[in-house]
């Protein structure tokens, strides 16, 4: 039997004269027409005017066909007809009224694959006579119903002969010239060999497929891949027997392994790789603000074997990135992190690929399947301002009987506030600065203090008062503000994502004599190291992107013998002193001026002293928490406690509990 090698036109599927569906190489056995039933002729279509001069002769045309286009290219060995069809009937109707009508005629079925799924279906059949050879694709079409395209070759001769190929009379150039031309169009009637057998695939990897067959004599062979984008030749007219084909395959890709022997005769074999190794993706793909200015991508790290199988000792890059300030055709990297900078303002997406190998020293190719993270990068930097609005008594502290110094509570506030380095351990905090509140309270016989309080018609802060009125707990943007008293300036400026953090540490003292002894003592532990070691390291490990508070200093631990501190000798530490563990900072006395919310750090106290301590607590601030805690709003108030420690030891039981409620405000960018 005389066979063309249909398998040449899906080179280029799209060469038909219709608009084909995409091939997706899937083969599978097409159903026939059942036995004893005839197929009815298609539905006919409304009426329209063929196109083209006729149909090709000797093969049937179902009714309610219309023709869109019709060739004919005549050939010394065989003439090619070829006409286009469009249908209202789906292509399985036609294509059964085919099946059935030319096996009447004498028309001999070679072969029936089906290809793609839905819109994107293709089913070919390939008939022949003793002088014919039959082509008919059926395509589902895009507008309803179904396209065909038919393609017959009449051939005039069994074999070409040598006058065919080269007349006598030519010159030896126009021989060589009508030899090369005759042997070209005679690949297309090559009579039909054995197909190639043995046919094995091995897959190194998702990119490296390794195709091999049986040996086939002096045979080459070409090698086709099909897939949903087309057809390609990947090998032509090889004569080893093996074939490395580099390429990443979706399920189902269809190989044709075609051997032209030698003395002329064409075999070929399709093989449908169904389930190809696909290629990974990488995994737990993160993107986190770093440093000034910059984003660290990082994701799990991904086996260097599993890309290229090759062992090497320093493997090069496997992972291919694709991003913001990044090249076009993306960055290779070795390591499964990199930190981009200065990325634009707005919702910014990045795309990790891995990265497959071949040859030695290897080459790399990206995969088509990448791990995407999209991240939003906010204007970095707004202003902002800091205000002490006033207090909220919920507790007088306790005070001296006889009320020598006022009546019930005397109070000042204040505050220290610094920038502290954000992305390095090793940087000493800038200088900070305070402020500070008058005394408030009773200004009877003290006429420098601010009255504040209703303890008498002079003041005096009692429970349930506020300094300076109730309206403190809602917020006053704008608020006019002073550096002595509420509402109290404490810092306004500008936060920036890559700039430091701001800390702010709020503090509130009960008045007990003219002394400014403690509130030095308050102010020198913030020098080094309390202000610098101490300070920095708690404030970068404290800060959140949504809370505000944060404690301020390192801890130590404090053992108490079982046996009580009066008797070593009772043998061991009392682990479950609940009190074992204590905050470094300044300590005070009851004697003096002292910060309300102090800690009793020897609990029941040795012969029954305590031992007073303000753990330093604070807030640590950035553009990202203050905005969350703005939530859309240009000011809020936030609370801030000050509460005494409670214990059995009446000495340290002072009782007070106070609220700041402090303004956070959002300013107008500077123009």
């Amino acid at each position: 039997m005389r066979r063309l090698p249909f398998w040449l036109a899906t080179l280029n599927l799209g060469l038909a004269l219709l608009a084909p569906a995409t091939v997706v190489a899937a083969t599978k056995a097409a159903a026939p027409a059942t036995k004893g039933s005839p197929v009815a002729s298609p539905k006919a279509s409304p009426p329209e005017t063929d196109a083209g001069a006729k149909d090709p002769a000797d093969f049937p045309r179902a009714s309610g066909l219309v023709r869109k286009s019709y060739s004919q290219d005549p050939g010394r060995l065989y003439d090619t007809e070829i006409a286009t069809y469009h249908a209202q009937a789906a292509m399985d109707t036609v294509a059964a009224y085919y099946l059935e009508q030319l096996q009447t005629a004498g028309w001999k079925k070679v072969s029936d694959s089906v290809s793609g799924s839905d819109m994107n279906r293709l089913r070919m059949i390939e008939w022949h006579t003793p002088a014919k050879e039959a082509e008919v694709r059926f395509y589902a079409a895009k507008g309803g119903g179904s396209d065909l395209r038919v393609r017959i070759f009449t051939f005039k001769t069994t074999r070409p002969t040598a006058a065919d190929i080269a007349p006598a009379t030519a010159t030896p150039a126009q021989a060589a010239a009508s030899n090369a031309a005759a042997k070209s169009k005679a690949l297309g009637a090559a009579p039909l060999g054995p197909p190639p057998t043995g046919f094995k695939i091995q897959s190194d990897n998702a990119y490296e497929h390794n195709l091999s067959w049986s040996d086939a004599g002096s045979a080459t062979c070409d090698i086709y891949r099909v897939d949903s984008s087309g057809g390609t030749q990947v090998a032509n007219h090889i004569t080893a027997k093996k074939f490395s084909d580099r390429a990443f395959l979706e399920p189902n890709t269809l190989y044709r392994l075609v051997v032209h022997y030698a003395d002329g005769r064409e075999g070929n074999l399709e093989y449908t790789y169904v389930n190809p190794p696909q290629p990974l993706v990488v995994t737990d793909l993160q993107a986190v603000l770093s440093g000034p200015g910059k984003h660290k991508l990082t994701w799990k790290q991904t086996s260097y074997y599993e890309v290229y199988w090759q062992p090497k000792t320093n493997p090069p890059n496997i992972y291919q990135v694709y991003g913001p300030t990044l090249p076009a055709e993306g960055l290779g990297v070795s390591t499964n992190s990199i930190e981009l900078t200065d990325v634009p303002v707005g919702n910014q997406s990045v795309r990790v690929a891995l990265l497959y190998g071949y040859g030695d020293p290897p080459q790399w190719v990206p995969a088509p399947k990448v791990a995407t993270v999209n991240f939003d990068v906010l204007p970095d930097r707004g202003r902002y301002r800091i205000v002490f609005l006033g207090l909220q008594c919920w507790h007088e502290s306790k005070d001296d009987p006889l009320q020598l110094d006022g009546k019930r509570d005397e109070v000042y506030a204040g505050a220290y506030t610094v920038r502290v380095a954000r992305y390095s351990s090793n940087v000493t905090p800038a200088s900070g600065s305070f402020a500070r509140t008058k005394v408030m309270g009773d200004t009877n016989g003290f006429p420098y203090r601010l009255q504040a309080g209703t303890a008498s018609d002079k003041g005096g802060i009692q429970t349930n008062d506020f300094v300076p009125d109730a309206t403190i707990t809602t917020p006053k943007p704008g608020v006019v503000t002073a550096s002595d008293r509420f509402p109290l300036l404490v810092w306004e400026g500008e936060l920036r994502d890559s700039s430091d953090l701001l800390v702010i540490a709020p503090v509130l003292f009960s008045w007990n004599k003219d002394d400014d002894g403690p509130w030095s003592n308050w102010t020198g532990w913030w020098s080094s190291p309390n202000g610098s070691a101490q300070l920095r390291d708690s404030a970068r490990q404290g800060v959140k992107p949504d809370k505000l508070g944060v404690t301020l200093s390192g801890e130590w631990q404090r053992d108490k013998w079982a046996g009580g501190y009066i008797d070593p000798l009772a043998g061991s530490f009392d682990f479950l002193d609940p009190d074992r563990k204590r905050r470094y900072g300044p300590g005070f006395d009851l004697k003096a001026d002292r910060p309300i919310g102090l800690e009793d750090q020897h609990g029941s106290g040795v012969l029954n002293v305590p031992d007073l301590v303000w753990a330093p607590r604070g807030l640590v601030l950035t553009r990202t928490n203050l905005e969350a805690k703005l939530g859309g709003k240009v000011a809020v108030v936030y609370s801030w406690a000050f509460i005494d420690e409670s214990s059995g030891n009446t000495n340290a039981a002072l009782e007070g509990e106070y609220y700041l409620h402090i303004q956070i405000e959002r300013l107008p960018s500077p123009q």
